[in-house]
């Protein structure tokens, strides 16, 4: 089961995604045979970014279904229960599903909050940024950027801090260019936000 879902990843990595899909189902049926619920979780989890990234949206969500269902039985701790809402909801937004996508993000943030763990804090900020900027709320899409950027600034690793700070900059380029501002003001560029 493990060698398959491994197999399955490094055709992920080689974007070939029909085979990569074919040897995680092939992972989920022997974990669902040999009653493995973190074997299912995982295959499920993965399956959800993998039909997620190829617009087959029914499968993505049958799959959510299906690890929600074994998720309370895994030993998770809370990064990895954070990360999973983070899939679920990249999964929603994918299919356009605004609201429903912020909602699990928010819970991803939730748990990364929790733990006071930067890195996740920064980036799930981040995300559901760019997620409020498609439902159309452009305000609470820049506060979460500004939020995204004050928490990366907190990480005492310069290397990780940098990276995370200049992910949310491009994040908030992103944003301006969904509005339709191409000559942002200093002031707006400028984040005003406090980490809480």
């Amino acid at each position: 089961m493990r060698t398959l879902h491994i197999t399955s990843s490094a055709y992920l990595n080689l974007n070939e995604y029909s085979k990569a899909i074919n040897y995680n189902l092939r992972a989920l049926a022997l974990a669902e045979r040999i009653d493995d619920k973190i074997g299912i979780f995982n295959a499920s989890s993965i399956l959800i970014f993998q039909y997620g990234s190829t617009e087959n949206h029914r499968q993505a969500f049958e799959h959510i279904q299906r690890s929600l269902s074994v998720m309370n039985d895994c030993p998770l701790n809370e990064i990895q229960f954070a990360r999973h809402y983070t899939v679920i909801a990249l999964a929603f937004d994918a299919a356009g599903l605004y609201h429903t996508a912020i909602d699990y993000q928010k819970e991803a943030l939730r748990r990364a909050i929790a733990i006071k763990h930067a890195q996740h804090t920064s980036i799930d900020y981040a995300r559901l940024g760019l997620m409020y900027g498609k439902s159309g709320d452009f305000d609470e899409a820049h506060r979460n950027l500004d939020l995204a950027y004050n928490v990366a600034q907190s990480d005492s690793d310069e290397t990780q801090r940098k990276d995370m700070m200049g992910f949310a900059m491009l994040q908030t380029g992103h944003l301006f260019r969904e509005q339709g501002d191409f000559h942002p003001s200093h002031s707006q560029l400028r984040p005003v936000y406090r980490y809480q």
